[in-house]
Formats: structure tokens, sequence, C-alpha cells
């Protein structure tokens, strides 16, 4: 029921290296959801996001349907304080223990409809959970364009599993 599905710059099969990485199934499915306007659409596991431009859709910028990527959760963001070229950027996330993550940092103007979305790609950085899957962070991003008003993030675990967007974080300069 898809048309007009456009996918760049994707390995599909294939490692960053060149060595074959078989998919066990499909190596992208599009499907219909119950919110057309979501963004990104996900099932299944192993689906990475990252610095991505998703933004201007009615719903949701990513949607994980139950399961998909291990339900992975996203950070929640706690400040975001802009400087005169920088802006720093708190948060915690909750997820498995022990475990490495990467989080990424977007810009947005006000969401659409459903939760939060990414115009502008600001930064990353990697959180590593304590022993109860705990982890506060504060690192630099680049300073958030002038129409911005929220930021978010996402979290990926060391398999690949994107988090849906965080919750927006409104931008006060």
């Amino acid at each position: 029921g898809a048309s007009g599905v456009t996918v760049v710059a994707a390995l599909i099969g294939v490692g960053r290296d060149g060595s074959a990485v078989p998919n066990t199934g499909d190596g992208i499915t599009v499907a219909n959801s119950t919110n057309p306007d979501t963004g990104v659409v996900t099932i299944g596991r192993r689906n990475r996001f990252t610095r991505n431009s998703i933004s201007f859709n009615g719903g949701d910028g990513i949607s994980l349907a139950p399961g998909a990527n291990n339900d992975q959760p996203a950070p929640v963001l706690t400040a975001v304080v802009p400087g005169a070229t920088t802006a720093q950027v708190s948060g915690t996330l909750t997820a498995a223990a022990n475990t490495t993550y990467t989080v990424e940092v977007f810009a947005d103007a006000p969401p659409m409809g459903g939760t939060a979305q990414g115009r502008t790609f600001l930064g990353t950085a990697t959180v590593t959970t304590d022993a109860t899957g705990a982890a506060t962070f504060t690192f630099t991003v680049d300073l958030p364009p002038m129409d911005a008003t929220d930021v978010t993030a996402t979290a990926t675990d060391p398999l690949g599993n994107t988090s849906e967007f965080s919750v927006a974080f409104p931008l006060i300069v």
C-alpha cells in the first residue's frame, strides 16, 4: 500500500566495510500504519536511525510498533542551556544495565501532532548505564538554529535499536 518511498544512502545486506550482513527478513519494510502521517514506522529489530532529518509530519517522527527495536527507551531531557556557539544538553536514560548507548540530539519546531521530531541534527555522545540501568548525561552540541523551539533526542543501543524521539524540551534563548 505504500508509494513514493525513497531510501537514500542506506546499506542493506552489506556492512559499512563492504562485508556481507545478510538480512534474515526484509531489509526495509514499509507498511501501512494507523497514523499515515508518521515519519518512520518500525517493526522488527536493529533498525538504526542516525543523523536523519525527520520533521513536518502530522504524527510521530519515529513510531515503534510494540516490541520493535526491543522497545528501546528514549532519553529524557532535563535541561538545554544555549551559549554563544554551542548548547549544553542534560538528561537521563533508563535502559539495559551496564550498556553503552549513543544519544543523538536534534532541534525542531513544535510538534505538529504526535510526539516530537528532529529536523536538525545537533550532536551525539555515548552514555553508559550503571548496574541499575540508569545514566545521567550532560554534553555539548551545536547551537540550535534560530527558528528552533524544541530539542529532542534518541537513544540507540549497541545492536542498532533506535528509540522513538524523546518528549520535546522547550528551547529558551
